[in-house]
């Protein structure tokens, strides 16, 4: 009796002072209710490896319904202190790798409803601190249902090292239905309708690598309804402070449905579902 009596006080003690190891199911920072953790519906996300993501102080990043933000490895993302930066509903923004975006100061840039905006592989494109930066709703800076969303090691959204491309109806830096092409690093080109500072259709235009587009303070730039704007990698393009940009609405600078992309290298979910 003596036995069992110390083998059971064993093994309670063994069973109840056990350290817990297993990982925490955390909830997911900044997500708005009934969200797919993805792009659209039967989406796939993945971050990669070695990823900073950092927000500054006073800082509110948030996503509505449906949204999807990733960064592919080696990234660092980072806000100064007292910005906004927001989506609406169905939203989804990515970056590749290796790139900063900033903000400078006191910078307005906005997009109406159905407005999309991407950049490329080490490219600066940066603003301040106290910046606000928001879309409406229903914008396509990503992609639309049933899409496949990973990185590879070093890779951002379907972008090899320092490549841009995109595919989807009626977008801009991307492609309309049933295209194929494909760049070498450093490249970015882009098609679609209606488009300002952009093409019309089957029109094929690139930027070269170390590239400066920019515009002094104080200046205003905008776009009609259906435009697109983009930019390839190595690119500089900055604005001063005080500068409003924006774009009307229906805009498309992403990708259309049932795409596919390969998802990374030791991939780690960001946001665990309970």
């Amino acid at each position: 009796h003596m036995l069992d009596t110390l083998l059971h006080g064993s093994l309670v003690t063994f069973f109840s002072e056990r350290p817990t190891n297993e990982p925490r199911q955390e909830e997911p920072i900044g997500w708005g209710s009934s969200q797919p953790q993805g792009l659209g519906n039967d989406q796939d996300q993945s971050w990669g490896n070695n990823q900073a993501q950092g927000l500054g102080n006073g800082q509110a990043q948030g996503w509505g319904n449906g949204q999807a933000q990733g960064w592919g490895n080696d990234q660092a993302q980072g806000w100064g202190n007292g910005q906004a930066q927001g989506w609406g509903n169905g939203q989804a923004q990515g970056w590749g790798n290796d790139q900063a975006q900033g903000w400078g100061n006191d910078q307005a840039q906005g997009w109406g409803n159905d407005q999309s905006q991407g950049w490329g592989n080490d490219q600066a494109q940066g603003w301040g601190n106290d910046q606000a930066q928001g879309w409406g709703d229903d914008q396509a800076q990503g992609w639309g249902n049933d899409q496949a969303q990973g990185w590879g090691d070093d890779q951002a959204q379907g972008w090899g090292n320092d490549q841009a491309q995109g595919w989807g109806d009626d977008q801009a830096q991307g492609w309309g239905d049933d295209q194929a092409q494909g760049w070498g690093d450093d490249q970015a080109q882009g098609w679609g309708d209606d488009q300002a500072q952009g093409w019309g259709n089957d029109q094929a235009q690139g930027w070269g690598d170390d590239q400066a587009q920019g515009w002094g303070d104080d200046q205003a730039q905008g776009w009609g309804d259906d435009q697109a704007q983009g930019w390839g990698d190595d690119q500089a393009q900055g604005w001063g402070d005080d500068q409003a940009q924006g774009w009307g609405d229906d805009q498309a600078q992403g990708w259309g449905n049932d795409q596919a992309q390969g998802t990374a290298d030791q991939p780690h979910q960001g946001f665990e579902r309970k």
